[in-house]
């Protein structure tokens, strides 16, 4: 039963796990990463996706696969 008036805790997502964690949490409790790190990895892996989503994009524009 939930408590009236109570707002629940905001969380922190650990990028290692995909698992929330607490945001005061230096080292995520279930699969013991480090949390900033596991962020800067996940950001450095988007980046990349984001580069090679927009290099796929140019080449299918020239191809004139694009609608």
């Amino acid at each position: 039963m939930k408590a009236k008036g109570r707002v629940p805790p905001q969380l922190a997502l650990c990028h290692g796990c995909k698992q929330f964690v607490r945001p005061e949490e230096y080292t995520c409790p279930h699969c013991h990463d480090d949390i900033a790190m596991a962020a800067v990895r996940n950001r450095d892996r988007m980046e990349r996706v984001t580069q090679a989503t927009e290099e796929l994009q140019r080449l299918l524009d020239q191809l004139g696969l694009t609608r």
